[in-house]
Formats: C-alpha cells, structure tokens, sequence
C-alpha cells in the first residue's frame, strides 16, 4: 500500500536547517518498506547522493536523474554536454553508478544516479538504467498529471 500525506507548507525553521525537502520526503514516505529492498524511483527534485546511500543502508535501492549542477556530479558531465557524442559515459562509486547518456546530437544529456544497477554496464544503445527509469517513472509522471486536475484549494 501507498503511503501519502499533504504538503501544508514549511513547519519551522528548525524543519528547514535539519534536512532538504526532498530527502525529507522521501525518508517519510519510505520509512515503513525499509529492508524490504525495494527500488526507489526518483525525479531530480529528489535524486541526491547522501539519500542514495540512506537507502542503500536501509537496505532499498533508488533509480533517479540529477541535475549537472550537483555538488556530486563530475565536472566531466557537466562542460559541454551538448558537443559530447552520443552514448553513455559511467562513473562507478562504492555501490553507486552514474550515467551520463546522450541520445540526440543537438540536446543536453541526462546523468542518472543508481544504486540498483551496480557494476559494469554492457555496451548499449540506451542503458539498462535509463530503460528501467524510463519504465517506472512513467507511472509518476501520469500520476502527477492526475493530480494536477484537483486542487485543496477551496473558493469563498
């Protein structure tokens, strides 16, 4: 079963210093499937580096993209990412793999973070980690469609 629960905005400020939104969140709405290995999919809002290796701990897994700007993201993937070739370039850490994937020659590549997919990566037109984060976000992406249709707004 799902878990959800609203957002009413910031809590305190203390809520603020403690931790980023997104990790928050995420912690939240995971908190009862630990070690039950279940796979995490994540939008960039969400995908961080200290939050993969939380639920790697705790024994879940975690597929999201990540923006170039993240402190964890090598400087390799971010210069010129639209004069790269196209195709993959992967950076292992730890438990961790990163892909850089570029699949049109006059758009920007997407870094996608992984901790499901661990080791080397045979040679692919379009990576296993991009095909499984293709597959499942396609869920969320209709869902947040969905949602955008009702509003907790209320007129007076």
């Amino acid at each position: 079963m799902a878990m959800q629960y609203p957002y009413l905005g910031k809590e305190s400020l203390e809520e603020k210093e403690k931790e980023k939104l997104g990790t928050e969140v995420v912690k939240k709405l995971t908190n009862n499937y630990i070690g039950d290995h279940r796979t995490v999919y994540m939008d960039s809002f969400f995908s961080d580096f200290d939050l993969s290796q939380y639920l790697l701990q705790n024994k879940m897994y975690s597929v999201g993209t990540c923006n170039s700007n993240r402190r964890f993201i090598p400087t390799t993937f971010k210069k010129n990412s639209r004069k790269r070739d196209i195709g993959a370039v992967y950076v292992y850490h730890d438990q961790m793999t990163l892909v850089n994937f570029k699949e049109k020659k006059n758009r920007n590549a997407v870094n996608v973070i992984s901790t499901k997919h661990i080791g080397l990566q045979k040679e692919e037109v379009l990576p296993n980690i991009v095909k499984n984060y293709r597959k499942y976000m396609g869920g969320v992406d209709r869902f947040d469609q969905l949602c955008g249709n009702y509003t907790v707004q209320r007129c007076s």
